[in-house]
């Protein structure tokens, strides 16, 4: 009876001796955390840097109006005035142009234009053009020249109907006569303008003075 006494007695005094334990350890002062280094971001949710992103991008209305005033997006009218077909035409208009205060560009363009239609024989040896030279002869057709490169032209024509009639001809022949078109090159002349909208009834003034010539609209670059 003795031993179980004592044996109560040290287990109530481990007990009280670690409740005192605990109870130090959870009245304790925390021990403070050391400071960040300078260079460590504090971390931003997505939401907060949405919002401050929101607000960076948007400016004041006074800077708005500042940076674009009222009329400054005003429209800017391009157009192109032609052909002229001569250089000294070009320069007259362009001088009545600048004395309305525009300052318009030059631009040459050169164009192909249809004239007619060719039929001929091809580049061919000389043993050859004696060869049709005596077909020719033979159906009595003298509407042909030998060229210096031995091709062998067998008539110009504006139109095409008459052209054809050639061609077939000389296939009953038996010439393997070839039908081409034929272009000249010309070049013709513009102006390319850029001015407001208060100058376009001027410029279509100038335009219509010359039945020949067209006010174009072109986009602006």
């Amino acid at each position: 009876m003795r031993h179980l006494v004592y044996l109560l007695l040290v287990a109530n005094l481990v007990y009280l001796g670690w409740n005192i334990v605990e109870s130090r350890s959870h009245g304790a002062p925390p021990h403070p955390l050391p400071p960040l280094p300078m260079t460590t971001s504090p971390l931003v949710t997505l939401q907060e840097r949405e919002a401050a992103a929101s607000v960076e991008d948007t400016p004041a209305i006074e800077v708005l109006t500042t940076e674009q005033p009222p009329g400054a997006g005003a429209s800017i009218l391009c157009q192109a005035l032609g052909p002229f077909l001569a250089q000294d035409d070009v320069q007259s208009f362009k001088s009545r142009l600048v004395e309305l205060g525009v300052q318009p560009t030059q631009r040459v363009l050169e164009s192909k234009e249809l004239v007619g239609y060719w039929v001929y024989l091809p580049a061919m040896s000389q043993d050859e053009v004696e060869s049709v030279r005596a077909t020719l002869k033979k159906h009595r057709d003298k509407e042909y020249y030998v060229g210096k490169s031995n091709f062998i032209s067998l008539g110009t024509f504006e139109g095409m109907e008459r052209a054809e009639r050639r061609l077939k001809q000389t296939r009953k022949m038996g010439l393997d006569a070839v039908l081409q078109e034929r272009y000249e090159s010309q070049n013709t002349w513009w102006l390319d303008i850029q001015s407001d909208p208060d100058a376009a009834d001027q410029l279509n003034r100038i335009a219509e003075s010359r039945p020949d010539l067209q006010l174009i609209k072109l986009a602006c670059y």
